[in-house]
């Protein structure tokens, strides 16, 4: 440091120099505004004076509280896609679940055509790979005579889906002998769903039980029918249930307020004492789901309004308030929305994939939800507290502060993610930048480098003499590699020629920098800008040339910069020049500045080997262009698999 390049006395000898060049070596949080400075001290005088008790895994603070879960799955949603789409699509649909802090969704067959075959399944595939937003599984539907062809596409689907009740569909089963033809074809491995009310649940718990095999009942709405799956379960049947939030939060007390109308739904909304002995039983209900069912205002509002609410986007808020009311924990949440859901369905991990919840956000429902093109809400006006803050899928942020991210076409089919898994076992997830952190940033089982007992910060040596280069020689009996940098130009290749141990060139002067290039392998054009005389050497240029790279001189930054995408700067090299009158001339000839950079793109990157003098403003550090510090952490990764390479240990 004290050797390369020109700095201004008064700033290297300060102890605030040295302070501030520390911490950015060491990346050391380093107060340097006054005032910040007396905040912490008055904190730190307010809590006596001792470091305050935190959790060392936050690496932030709030006044809301904020949690992680898991993305949440909804079992079962209406998409209306193919054939309804003005009511909603896969796209709006996926949207709205993402802003409601789902990741999966389950698509119901009861859409047109019906999805009840191969040919009717590959449609809706098609619509939900062109458009899904997050990821899903579609169900097939169980019809009157496809119990002996539809089980060939059983390990693609979601589930199978009987309607045994009247329904928005025209796949209700009414015959008996073909409900046991389905459940005597359909793989027992594979779930199978109910849409049975009343009486009809106690029919075909029954015939579970005759058939052994396991059974997930939709939409439990009322009193007997919560009580005979209790019994059920107590006598050991593999039966599995949900529940809706309209039936939770929702009574025929409520129809009043929201209208006849709007207030049709399948099965109907229960009396208090329905909804009470949900409540009453909400430890043997295994899932959560919307039953997100979709129609317009105008349908709703015609004389024979079909039955439906929407509901994805107001699920999570309403039982985030009762958490807040004592009526559930965020463990039920998790439990009913993540975990058995995953257990009943067989659905694989989701990997990088999570949401941010706002506890303390306190919000009216509005009459309208932002994504569904529904259009109305049967809990408008309900006071609710907690909103979805962030939406996290697969890496990528999916859903931020009421903005979907994510582009129609990301989601994807989670039985093709469970299939491939299966048939390939180095299939895998690709690594996100975190994860790479978190493999690198471990201590590398390598030798000592250099001789343990060597406290110099660096060594001087005249490769001119022999004697020295006998030095490197013996100093490499104590280490396993030696690196070498020097200002002569192939110092390093002379000294590899008496040397035994691998010789890593970490630069010689004005000759090659190979370890530092392997950071900056760009397919790029070339610009070339420089002082007077420091123009790049004719045989470099010629060889550039020679294999088609294009190539353009800038005598000026401003001229330059309006087309770059990365800028590479260096400090104006002392040695480079005869005299030190020549050198100071040139000094301070570019220098960038917030303002010089106001001209350049707004995606672009600044890179610099670093020490740096004055060629780039201090004030520009905070610039997320600025990428010369984050270049420089890069670059110990990089050196350490050389390193690594080098010593036979990758």
């Amino acid at each position: 440091m004290r050797n390369g390049g020109a700095r201004r006395v008064s700033n290297f000898m300060t102890h605030g120099y040295r302070t501030r060049r520390l911490a950015a070596d060491y990346s050391v949080p380093l107060i340097t505004d006054v005032k910040c400075a007396k905040l912490l001290v008055e904190a730190l005088r307010m809590v006596g004076g001792k470091a305050p008790r935190m959790k060392t895994h936050t690496d932030c603070m709030s006044s809301r509280k904020m949690i992680r879960l898991p993305g949440l799955i909804d079992v079962h949603v209406h998409t209306r896609d193919p054939g309804e789409v003005h009511k909603e699509d896969f796209a709006s649909c996926t949207a709205a679940a993402l802003a409601g802090g789902i990741t999966i969704i389950f698509a119901m067959p009861n859409t047109n055509p019906a999805v009840v075959d191969h040919k009717t399944f590959a449609i809706a595939k098609a619509q939900a790979v062109a458009e899904s937003r997050c990821d899903y599984a579609l169900f097939a539907g169980a019809s009157s005579d496809n119990y002996n062809d539809i089980r060939e596409i059983a390990p693609h689907v979601a589930a199978l889906k009987m309607y045994l009740n009247e329904t928005f569909t025209t796949l209700r089963l009414t015959d008996l002998t073909v409900w046991i033809k389905h459940f005597e074809s359909w793989p027992k491995k594979y779930p199978l769903c109910v849409h049975a009310e009343g009486q009809t649940t106690a029919a075909v718990l029954l015939l579970a039980s005759l058939h052994s095999r396991p059974i997930h009942v939709c939409h439990v709405a009322r009193k007997e029918e919560i009580q005979i799956i209790r019994a059920a379960k107590e006598h050991g049947l593999a039966v599995t249930c949900e529940v809706c939030p309209h039936h939770l939060f929702l009574c025929q007390d409520d129809l009043d307020r929201i209208g006849y109308g709007r207030g049709q739904v399948s099965p109907p909304l229960g009396t208090k004492e329905d909804q009470q002995t949900l409540w009453d039983n909400i430890d043997i209900i295994d899932c959560f789901a919307t039953d997100h069912a979709p129609h317009t205002v105008q349908e709703k509002s015609s004389e024979k309004p079909p039955p439906g609410f929407p509901g994805l986007e107001t699920m999570l808020p309403l039982l985030l308030t009762a958490v807040h009311e004592g009526k559930l924990t965020i463990e039920d949440i998790i439990d009913k929305l993540y975990r058995n859901p995953k257990r009943i369905f067989n659905i694989p991990d989701q990997r990088n994939t999570y949401i941010e919840i706002d506890m303390d956000d306190e919000w009216i429902i509005p009459e309208a939800m932002t994504y569904s093109k529904s259009n109305w809400t049967p809990f408008t006006g309900m006071k609710v507290r907690g909103s979805v803050h962030r939406v996290v899928l697969r890496g990528e942020i999916a859903y931020i502060e009421g903005q979907v991210l994510i582009n129609p076409g990301f989601g994807q089919d989670i039985r093709d993610i469970q299939y491939n898994t299966k048939t390939s076992s180095t299939l895998h997830a690709p690594i996100t930048s975190v994860q790479l952190a978190d493999i690198v940033n471990k201590p590398l089982s390598l030798d000592s480098l250099i001789s343990p007992n060597y406290e110099k910060p660096s060594i001087h040596i005249d490769v001119h003499e022999d004697e020295q280069i006998d030095s490197v020689t013996v100093m490499a009996g104590y280490s396993d590699v030696v690196v070498l940098r020097h200002s002569a130009p192939g110092a390093a290749a002379r000294v590899a020629q008496h040397c035994r141990k691998p010789i890593l060139n970490a630069g010689d002067g004005t000759g090659e920098h190979p370890t530092q290039a392997l950071l900056t392998l760009y397919n790029v054009e070339l610009r070339y800008v420089n002082p007077p005389g420091l123009d790049m050497p004719n045989h470099v240029v010629n060889y550039v040339a020679e294999r088609g790279i294009s190539q353009e001189r800038f005598s000026t930054l401003e001229e330059a910069l309006p087309d770059t995408d990365v800028l590479y700067i260096t400090r104006i090299q002392s040695e480079r020049f005869a005299t030190q009158e020549q050198y100071h001339k040139m000094c301070g000839f570019f220098i960038v500045t917030p303002q010089l950079m106001s001209r350049a793109k707004r995606k672009m990157a600044v890179m610099h080997p670093l020490p740096r003098v004055f060629e780039i403003s201090k004030e520009f550090d905070t610039d997320p262009r600025a990428a010369y510090f984050r270049q420089a952490e890069n670059g110990v990764y990089v050196r350490m698999a050389l390193l690594a390479m080098v010593l036979g240990r990758i």
